[in-house]
This record gives structure tokens, sequence and C-alpha cells, in this order.
């Protein structure tokens, strides 16, 4: 999951050579800042269930991605 302002095009071509390196697909879905909170202050599935499980941070943090929706 991704939050911020970059496009699935962009991030696709950044994510390219990781792919070829380990061999498999790397899945991801691309929220805007604004979107990823209307959906978690609505109580989206899918972001309840991130939320709740385990993660792996590339970048930023589970203080960071809390404090995104504590702020608003």
């Amino acid at each position: 999951m991704v939050i911020g302002g970059i496009s699935s095009k962009e991030l696709s071509s950044i994510l390219s050579k990781p792919k070829k390196e380990l061999m498999r697909e790397i899945n991801y879905v691309v929220f805007s800042l604004n979107g990823f909170i209307n959906k978690a202050m609505q109580k989206d599935h899918f972001i309840n269930s991130v939320l709740k499980n385990k993660k792996i941070y590339i970048v930023g943090s589970e203080d960071e991605l809390k404090g995104l929706i504590k702020s608003r």
C-alpha cells in the first residue's frame, strides 16, 4: 500500500527492478492522502484489515500511519 502523490504508472516503473531481482510480483494499491483518510474514517474493510495486521514498512512507520488517521 502506498499513500501519497504517485501514479500507479510511476510506481510500476520504480518497482520493475525489484520485481526482477525478487523474481516475483509485487502487489500494491495507491491511495492519495485524502483518499486513504476518507476510507479509514468510513471503516473501509480493506483499510481496517491492513491497519490491524502485520505490515512491512519500506518508508514510514506504524506511528506515522496511525498519526495520519488520528490527526483528522
